[in-house]
C-alpha cells in the first residue's frame, strides 16, 4: 500500500492542521485563542487538546483519517483504532468505517 497522502495548510504550508465538523464553532475558537497566546477556559482547554489530538491523526494518516472522521459517530480515538489496523485497500477501511458507524448507532441511545 502506498504511503498516506500527505495534507498541509493552503495558507501557510503548515502539516499540522485539524479536521472539525461544521458545528463545531467551539472548537474553531478555543484553537484561535490558543494561537493568540489567550488563556483558555478548562472546556476550551480541552476542545483544543482534542483538536490536537486529531491534527496528529490527520498528520499521519492523510486522507484516509478524514474519512474516517467523517462517519457518523466516529471519533478520533474510534478512527486512530480503525486505521492502525491493516487495510490492503479503500474498501477495507470504508468496511471498517461503516462497521463503526453500526456500531454507533446500535449503542447511542445507552450513553446517557
Amino acid at each position: 500500500k502506498e504511503s498516506p497522502e500527505k495534507l498541509k495548510c493552503g495558507k501557510c504550508g503548515a502539516a499540522l492542521i485539524t479536521a472539525m465538523r461544521e458545528y463545531e464553532r467551539f472548537t474553531e475558537q478555543a484553537v484561535i485563542r490558543r494561537t493568540e497566546k489567550k488563556t483558555l477556559t478548562p472546556e476550551q482547554e480541552k476542545l483544543y487538546e482534542e483538536a490536537l489530538k486529531v491534527a496528529d491523526l490527520v498528520m499521519v494518516s492523510g486522507k484516509d483519517a478524514i474519512r474516517a472522521l467523517a462517519g457518523r459517530g466516529v471519533g478520533y480515538k474510534t478512527a486512530a483504532r480503525i486505521l492502525s489496523k491493516y487495510h490492503a485497500n479503500e474498501d477495507d477501511i470504508a468496511r471498517e468505517i461503516l462497521n463503526a458507524e453500526r456500531q454507533y448507532f446500535k449503542t447511542k441511545r445507552f450513553w446517557k
